[in-house]
């Protein structure tokens, strides 16, 4: 399989994952799939290690599964858990939730997912976990964290993915 094909199949990977578990009301943590954030062509060229970058959603889903279980609140929510990944095993986690998740829940899921190692990367990699909290539905809307609505916002004009994240994580 070629690296383009590759990375076409992370999504549909990541989705056979989320589908064959138990769908139930109550459950505290569903994840509904995954939404690649840039061009196929760019992922291609930017991740190496095709199984490394499911391996490692798959991880960034497990720590927040762990995390939502132990939720007090158990409103129902829809979003997404944004990763964006930099070369040098640098990663950023953003959480775009409606409606959006409380401050200690919100810390405690960024500690969780933000844990999790972060494979080596050419080049800015920028995905979305698709998810539903205590029965949510998958979200309707695409990822648009309020830090990147912010930046985007000040700025006055759209910009490309990449170029966002890195003005919003300029670490």
């Amino acid at each position: 399989m070629d690296r383009r094909n590759a990375i076409h199949a992370i999504a549909g990977l990541l989705c056979s994952a989320a589908m064959n578990k138990t769908l139930a009301a109550d459950k505290p943590y569903q994840m509904h799939g995954v939404m690649l954030l840039q061009p196929e062509s760019v992922l291609a060229s930017r991740v190496p290690d095709v199984a490394s970058f499911a391996d490692y959603l798959k991880g960034v889903g497990a720590g927040a599964e762990r995390v939502a279980s132990r939720f007090a609140n158990q409103t129902k929510r829809s979003g997404y858990i944004v990763v964006a990944v930099k070369p040098n095993r640098r990663s950023h986690i953003w959480l775009d939730f409606s409606p959006p998740l409380e401050q200690s829940e919100a810390a405690s899921m960024q500690e969780a997912t933000s844990s999790v190692p972060a494979l080596d990367v050419q080049g800015i990699v920028v995905a979305a976990i698709q998810v539903g909290l205590f029965g949510g539905s998958p979200p309707t809307k695409a990822p648009y964290p309020a830090e990147w609505k912010v930046k985007a916002e000040s700025i006055g004009k759209p910009l490309e993915i990449s170029h966002l994240v890195e003005l919003v994580w300029s670490n």
